[in-house]
């Protein structure tokens, strides 16, 4: 909706709203298209985007799926699968990485992979 007096669009949970009035029916303004807000952390661009392959056993390919989102590619490699995806938020997709545990095994980039690898390290104190 447009509030009085402004130009922002902004988004309203009507379930939260007080004092709502409803205008007459083709009364409202047109409003402008708005992109909404992400809210899954993956999705954040928060880093700049990087193109990180995992391969994973065909029979682990659904949990990856629920952990990391559905990926960008994939391809089948005998009995295991390459999922590509583009991360654009390092820490979260690292997160789901080490929830998955040993059922994914990083690809590339190399630098990812060093990266997750400095990051456990640094966890058990080495």
């Amino acid at each position: 909706g447009i509030e009085d007096g402004g130009d922002k669009v902004k988004q309203f949970v009507v379930g939260r709203m007080s004092e709502v009035e409803r205008d007459p029916p083709g009364s409202a303004q047109q409003t402008p298209e708005v992109e909404r807000i992400r809210l899954h952390p993956l999705n954040w661009e928060i880093d700049p985007p990087t193109e990180v392959t995992l391969r994973v056993a065909a029979d682990y390919v659904p949990d990856v799926g629920r952990w990391l989102r559905d990926p960008d590619s994939q391809s089948e490699q005998g009995d295991e699968v390459e999922m590509t995806y583009v991360v654009t938020h390092r820490a979260a997709f690292r997160a789901r990485i080490y929830q998955l545990g040993t059922r994914v095994k990083i690809i590339g980039p190399d630098e990812f992979r060093d990266e997750v690898l400095a990051d456990l390290r640094h966890l058990v104190g080495l």
